[in-house]
Formats: structure tokens, C-alpha cells, sequence
């Protein structure tokens, strides 16, 4: 009996400090709704990748994209190659970017 009031007076400041831990992160939750073939797609990426979650292939995602980007407003190419360097092609902008 002694043990549980002691739990019991010791959960609130528990759950205080979880909260101020919480509000002291660097990150913010967001939430999406995506189409089911998307979280198929994103599932098949995380297996592919070993990626443990979605959340991660997402953060992934997000720098290769940031990257891609930067490359086209620096008005670099970006180019696919075969192993041997025989086959080369130039990948498509995913988008069109106002260079500076």
C-alpha cells in the first residue's frame, strides 16, 4: 500500500518532467496524410534502405532533395553513369528553379 502511494505521488512529477524534457527538443511532430500506394512505396524504401522507420526514409528524402536543389541553382548537372562510364544520361531538374 505504502509503495503505491509512493508511485502515485511520484507520477505527476514524472510526467512533469517528460513534459519539459518534450518542449526542450530540437524537433517538432507533424503529421500527413498520405495515399496508401505512397506509405506502400515508402515501406518498400525502408525495407530497401534498412531504414527503421518512415519518419527516417522521409529525412532522407528531405537532404537528397535539398541537395538536388542546391545543385540546380548552382547550375551544376546532375548525371547518371554506368559502372564502366560508358553509359552516361543527364537527369532531368524535378523542378523548376529561379537561379539567383
Amino acid at each position: 500500500m505504502e509503495q503505491m502511494a509512493d508511485t502515485m505521488l511520484r507520477a505527476p512529477r514524472t510526467r512533469a518532467r517528460a513534459t519539459r524534457a518534450r518542449s526542450r527538443r530540437t524537433t517538432k511532430r507533424l503529421q500527413f496524410e498520405f495515399p496508401v500506394a505512397a506509405i506502400r512505396a515508402l515501406r518498400d524504401l525502408a525495407a530497401r534502405t534498412g531504414q527503421p522507420t518512415l519518419a527516417g526514409v522521409l529525412r532522407d528524402a528531405l537532404k537528397v532533395y535539398a541537395w538536388i536543389l542546391t545543385e540546380q541553382e548552382q547550375e551544376r548537372r546532375i548525371i547518371s553513369e554506368d559502372r564502366r562510364g560508358h553509359q552516361r544520361r543527364e537527369l532531368l531538374p524535378l523542378l523548376e528553379v529561379t537561379l539567383r
